[in-house]
């Protein structure tokens, strides 16, 4: 853009420099539109706002200007149009300074500058024609008072020109021009009335009637913002007036009233366009006018509905108040994690850890460590686990050395549900009554001391059985009696001489816990029908069961059955034969 507007100045100063006037015209300038050069200014309405340091802003207006200087003569119907068409350019740039001062520099460039031949009105003048350049001018703006895009602003501008018009056209003055203003304004939520009033000292023109010198200027200019900061109406009306007889008549005065819109795109990126006419007919004032600006300027942040201070260009939240060193989100523990991302809104904490605490600094979350104040991987929730096995610490009975949490944290070599601490044989399973160590027969007694590890046995023993009454052997599936259970004839009733092997087995049963079981089992002989020498054995069974019982064995360790003559020992039908049939037997059905 630089580049195409200093071609553009360097162009018309060439080709103004081939079309000299025709005559000599007064040195007036009879372009009364003088934009301001300053960002975020409503057209030539100054406001007091001023961009951060060192941000500038450029572009150009292009304005067509109708009817800037009409003459009229003593004849009935004797007007001249000297300046009927005017197309300008305002080639312009600032930069910010402190925060409180801008200063720029505008370029006009007249493209276009057509009129009629004034005649016998004014013999001495000539009309307007051909491009030329304008009076370069300075400006600066020192704010005084400022309003944070909020309420009443103060400040003071100064506008100078330099005499750098080339050719009589109308287009500048004869010597440098001052004009000092003092601006107020109120501004809230992009909405925006400026005030301004001025003086302007430039040398007098008698050529005129009346005569051209100081002026007085007030203007007043209002922003309305449709979308805040991207799209805006505006509205402007300068008025001035000769400071020597200020609204004499209405050749004395002008008032330019102008209306539009601006919208920027592409951040920074603006198109603006203004349209309107003068009222009164002061020398410079144009029947209508129409300017369009395309220029580049920071995004003002006018918008802030939070009201936290923060623009909403720059308010990542804009709906809700927070510090601007937090892009505007709030952020109520100032940790630097905003709220809506700190699951520990109210307490100062980490950003890794989403704003919550960590005490002892282990990279878990206080409100999720179990240990708060001891450093712990988040494997064991923030608590230590020196031996790595999984038990923290505070729970570890064992811990500096890997273990298994059935023991606290300790160790178990051999399995067996037995510290190592506490295992006599530590690599050898075995249950907590022998110590840990092995106990094949479960009598209480370490195989390592046990003469008979295979079978139940006492420590008075060595680990051996009680010996066996001589009437009982006992195998693993049998409790052999060497005599025989006698009952009555036909009777379930155990004779008295049977009392002494029964209470043998009794004996047994008591000595040897291994035995969990045994069948009591009844068998008859092959006499009598066989139903009847069914239910006589069982009879006979439960007897010896119920014997048994009174001689202190457990009932859940015996079940007597009564087969009748279904298992005969010897399958003949003597008498020897049928004796021995007639027998009780004692069968380990769920040895150890």
């Amino acid at each position: 853009m630089r580049r195409l507007l200093v071609t553009a100045v360097l162009s018309i100063m060439a080709l103004s420099a081939a079309n000299p006037a025709l005559a000599d015209n007064p040195n007036v300038n009879m372009d009364d539109f003088q934009p301001s050069v300053h960002a975020w200014d409503i057209g030539n309405i100054y406001t007091t706002r001023i961009a951060s340091p060192f941000q500038w802003n450029a572009g150009i207006w292009l304005s067509y200007r109708k009817d800037a200087l009409s003459l009229q003569g003593s004849a009935v119907n004797s007007t001249a149009q000297v300046v009927s068409d005017q197309l300008v350019g305002d080639v312009y740039f600032a930069m910010a300074f402190f925060n409180q001062l801008s200063v720029g520099l505008d370029i006009p460039v007249f493209f276009l500058s057509n009129g009629d031949d004034p005649g016998a009105i004014v013999g001495s003048l000539s009309k307007a024609s051909g491009a030329s350049l304008g009076d370069v001018r300075l400006s600066a703006k020192l704010k005084f008072w400022d309003n944070k895009n909020k309420g009443i602003g103060v400040a003071m501008t100064e506008d100078l020109t330099v005499p750098t018009a080339t050719g009589d056209k109308f287009t500048g003055e004869a010597n440098v021009t001052s004009r000092t203003g003092l601006v107020v304004d109120w501004t809230w939520q992009g909405f925006i009335v400026a005030l301004n009033a001025g003086y302007l000292i430039r040398e007098n023109s008698t050529a005129f009637d009346p005569t051209i010198g100081d002026e007085l200027q007030i203007g007043v200019g209002a922003q309305i913002p449709i979308l805040c900061d991207h799209l805006e109406l505006l509205f402007s009306a300068n008025t001035r007036t000769y400071a020597a007889e200020p609204f004499a008549n209405e050749s004395s005065f002008a008032s330019l009233i102008l209306g539009g819109v601006r919208g920027r795109i592409l951040g920074g990126l603006t198109l603006t366009g203004l349209g309107g006419g003068s009222a009164g007919t002061m020398p410079g004032a144009p029947a209508w006018q129409a300017s369009i600006n395309i220029g580049w300027e920071p995004i003002p942040g006018s918008c802030d509905q939070d009201d936290d201070g923060v623009p909403d260009s720059d308010d990542a939240c804009p709906t809700i108040p927070g510090p601007e060193d937090q892009a505007g989100c709030p952020d109520r523990d100032r940790d630097g994690t905003l709220d809506s991302d700190d699951l520990c809104p109210d307490v100062p904490g980490k950003a890794n850890l989403r704003g919550c605490p960590d005490t002892d600094g282990d990279g878990v979350a206080d409100y999720q460590d179990r240990c708060p104040k001891i450093p712990g991987p988040m494997a064991y929730k923030g608590c230590p686990d020196k031996d790595g096995d999984g038990i923290i610490d505070s729970k570890d009975k064992c811990p500096n050395v890997p273990g298994v949490a059935s023991l606290q944290g300790c160790p178990d070599t051999d399995g067996d549900g037995i510290t190592d601490a506490r295992d006599q044989c530590p690599e050898q399973a075995g249950p907590l009554t022998t110590k840990g160590c092995p106990d094949q027969d479960d009598d209480g007694i370490q195989d390592s001391k046990d003469k008979c590890p295979d079978v139940w046995g006492q420590a008075k023993y060595q680990g051996c059985p009680p010996p066996a009454p001589k009437k009982i052997k006992i195998t693993r599936k049998k409790i052999v009696i060497l005599d025989k259970v006698y009952f009555g004839s036909n009777s379930d009733r155990i004779e008295k001489r049977s009392y002494s092997i029964l209470n043998d087995v009794a004996t047994v049963l008591r000595d040897n816990p291994w035995i969990k079981r045994v069948q009591i089992e009844g068998h008859t002989d092959d006499v009598g029908r066989d139903d009847y020498n069914k239910r006589l054995s069982q009879k006979r069974a439960d007897s010896v069961v119920a014997y048994l019982v009174k001689q202190g064995v457990e009932p859940g360790r015996l079940e007597g059955v009564g087969y009748g003559e279904e298992r005969p020992l010897i399958d003949e039908k003597t008498k020897k034969a049928r004796a021995e049939n007639r027998r009780v037997e004692f069968s380990i059905i769920d040895p150890k």
